[in-house]
């Protein structure tokens, strides 16, 4: 399976990595933080990818992954106070149909809802939830349409992000919510792709 890496703002980030294969084969993976990493050819049995550290072999990560996704890119999200496996990893299936061509994924690790409007649609995520979204259909001269994200605090709504993204068909966008631990505040982390195919290396 081919893979991407990134690890989510706002934790720690993930040591060198080995991904284990059969017959003790070995990948090694660097997992960044402020950007998607290059693909690599991986390595997953009986359904699910694993991770140890390069250097003291211990186990680090490990996902659950469908057989029907060909390419993923895999967030790594830390877990606090773990005393062992530090990071989970969350899955996107990395196709057209998931995280559509010049336009965007939103995954919520926000603890309660959240609410947002890209372009002309609006959205409502629980926690947890995520969506892909097409190229929005309302976009200025410039081919940029407004994003705003809102977060519910018991009864109450805060936007915490406001601002606006150019939508070109070389261009899609992952958008993570959260708590930031150093702020305690929620934020929504936004990150740039480019565009590929199931047929094309990763880039």
């Amino acid at each position: 399976m081919m893979c991407r890496f990134l690890a989510l703002e706002g934790g720690s980030v993930p040591p060198a990595l080995i991904n284990l294969g059969p017959d003790d084969a070995q990948v090694a993976c660097d997992i960044p933080l402020n950007s998607i990493s290059e693909g690599t050819e991986c390595f997953v049995k009986d359904g699910v990818i694993q991770f140890i550290s390069a250097e003291s072999k211990e186990p680090v990560a490990a996902g659950k992954i469908s057989a029907k996704i060909k390419n993923a890119i895999l967030l790594f999200v830390a877990k606090p106070n773990a005393a062992k496996a530090k990071w989970d990893i969350f899955v996107i299936d990395d196709s057209p149909k998931s995280f559509p061509i010049a336009g965007a994924y939103v995954a919520n690790f926000y603890n309660q809802n959240i609410r947002f409007i890209i372009g002309g649609e609006r959205i409502m995520l629980p926690s947890g939830g995520h969506h892909g979204l097409g190229r929005p259909t309302k976009l200025d001269p410039f081919n940029m349409a407004p994003v705003i994200f809102q977060f519910q605090k018991d009864e109450a709504w805060i936007t915490a992000s406001e601002t606006m993204l150019r939508f070109t068909p070389g261009i899609r966008y992952m958008i993570f919510t959260y708590v930031d631990p150093m702020s305690g505040r929620p934020r929504a982390a936004t990150y740039q792709d480019y565009k590929r195919t199931d047929a094309s290396p990763a880039q």
